[in-house]
């Protein structure tokens, strides 16, 4: 794993996994179970020994990892579905053959997990790129989640002390909620634009970019014997 893959990844699970750590924690303050006073560590001299940080940046890098399942599965593509029957992948090629008609792209959207292997062989730069943008959009589907697992907190605590500011925080989170999942599903139809985008350097199919090297290596050899 690269460097920069690797650090995408710990932006995409770790930020979010701190996120639900907070709805978890809110969660047990509202029931009156033990909690964490968050609030506190905000104060001059109360911030947490690093012995005490570091544990919960690792289990929260972990609840984002199992928290995204449940954001890809049963949050993310149902909304998806509900949007857009195609799934990102089939609609994004979809855009770019109708953008090109002239280049007649024989990709198909199920290829596009091999495109990318390709890419990550030929062009590391280009895939990082991308590698960034499915990030961005792991990210932000889970701060959608961890948002809106929230508001039906506020919620409660503005029915049980019908105090305004909580209704208007829930109101936020909602808001929240649909801006973040939107930006989400935006960064996934990058994702994949620009897998089969940058692919069209390589051919128009599958087998012409698995034998473009083969092609190229032959073509510099005529040129070297001509």
């Amino acid at each position: 794993m690269s460097v920069n893959l690797g650090f995408y990844d710990l932006f995409s699970y770790l930020m979010p996994g701190l996120l639900y750590l907070y709805v978890i924690n809110e969660f047990m303050r509202i029931i009156g179970a033990k909690f964490i006073d968050v609030e506190s560590w905000l104060r001059a001299g109360q911030a947490p020994e690093f012995s005490v940080l570091l544990p919960i940046l690792l289990v929260a890098y972990i609840a984002g990892h199992v928290f995204d399942a449940i954001a890809l599965r049963f949050f993310f593509q149902f909304i998806y579905r509900l949007r857009n029957k195609e799934g990102a992948s089939s609609q994004s090629l979809k855009v770019i053959k109708e953008k090109h008609p002239e280049l007649d792209i024989k990709f198909k959207s199920k290829d596009w997990e091999i495109l990318f292997t390709f890419l990550r062989q030929r062009n590391i730069d280009t895939a990082q790129n991308i590698d960034r943008f499915q990030a961005d959009s792991v990210m932000l589907r889970n701060v959608a989640l961890g948002v809106l697992l929230l508001a039906p907190l506020h919620l409660f605590l503005f029915f049980s002390t019908m105090t305004w500011v909580y209704l208007l925080i829930t109101l936020c989170e909602i808001l929240v909620c649909v801006i973040t999942i939107s930006e989400s599903f935006k960064f996934r139809m990058w994702f994949f634009t620009n897998i089969f985008e940058s692919s069209l350097l390589y051919g128009r199919n599958v087998e012409e970019v698995i034998n473009y090297e083969s092609k190229k290596e032959k073509k510099r050899k005529t040129t070297i014997d001509g």
